[in-house]
């Protein structure tokens, strides 16, 4: 399994893309909770507060379980138009398990990063 993430500034705010490839032989099953992000952390000085974490949010549980098909991708967009101009950071990744200490740049609990995005710095400075 790959994680991706993509983001670029535009007129209307900051939009960011991220995804989780089967890059494996096998069908794999999983709760799409698990893949965290696109998460922005302004990066900027004073450095800003993070906004939320993004993840999947049904409200019936059974919505969250997904199975990727190998080469199959799954993913989600995220636009953030309050961003104050400067320097952003987008993180992704994907974790064991989504109840455990999720934050923006990675898991509180780094055992739990099955593995993460290489993050995409953005210049924010257009807003």
């Amino acid at each position: 399994m790959r994680v991706e993430v993509d983001a670029r500034a535009t007129p209307d705010g900051l939009v960011a893309r991220c995804w989780l490839v089967n890059d494996s032989a096998e069908v794999v099953e999983l709760d799409e909770r698990c893949l965290v992000g696109p998460n922005v952390v302004p990066e900027t000085p004073p450095p800003g507060f993070p906004f939320g974490v993004s993840v999947s949010a049904y409200a019936d549980p059974t919505l969250h379980q997904v199975r990727l098909l190998p080469g199959q991708i799954i993913g989600r967009e995220r636009r953030f138009a309050s961003l104050r101009a400067g320097h952003c950071r987008v993180h992704a990744y994907l974790v064991a398990d989504p109840s455990v200490g999720l934050r923006a740049a990675g898991p509180s609990d780094p055992a739990n990063a099955l593995t993460m995005a290489v993050p995409v710095d953005v210049d924010a400075g257009i807003f």
